[in-house]
């Protein structure tokens, strides 16, 4: 900074940045990827099937291969992230002693909780874009880039038809 500088905005000093109360936890960046609502949609299923569980001693989240075996799960970002929301959590009733590689370690099992289960079903109810190929009252090809309400053509949109 030259001298000329402050002279140019007054001679009243810029205010510092407050600091980031001691009491708020810093923000963990693998909860905040969260991934597309089909890829949550199919991991909420597989949770709800009993197919994910943690590693006790490192906190990994695992894919059950076999009834004793378990791998890295590859949607580690998005499990973390609904557990983060809330919609999965810890089986703390059930540890089960799986071969993790060669190492045998214990792996507590996840499941949906309550909102888990309510998303899962909204999530399943939705179809996509494209999904019914004929308008349901006349039959004739619907819309393109309807998504919310039943498919129609447009001469049914536009109403048209008249019963």
């Amino acid at each position: 900074m030259d001298g000329f500088q402050p002279a140019l905005f007054g001679s009243a000093a810029i205010p510092a940045k407050p600091a980031k109360p001691a009491d708020q936890p810093a923000r963990s960046p693998r909860g905040q990827r969260g991934g597309s609502p089909q890829v949550a949609a199919e991991v909420l299923a597989e949770v709800n099937q009993g197919r994910y569980g943690v590693v006790d001693a490192t906190d990994r989240i695992v894919v059950f291969e076999d009834w004793d075996r378990v791998r890295h799960a590859v949607e580690e970002d998005v499990i973390a992230s609904l557990m983060a929301g809330g919609y999965v959590t810890q089986n703390g009733k059930d540890t089960v002693v799986c071969h993790h590689g060669a190492i045998l370690r214990p792996v507590t099992p996840l499941r949906l909780t309550h909102r888990g289960r309510q998303l899962l079903s909204r999530w399943s109810a939705l179809k996509p874009l494209g999904s019914t190929t004929r308008c349901l009252w006349c039959g004739k090809q619907p819309v393109a880039g309807m998504w919310l309400g039943d498919p129609l053509c447009a001469d049914c949109l536009a109403g048209a038809r008249v019963e």
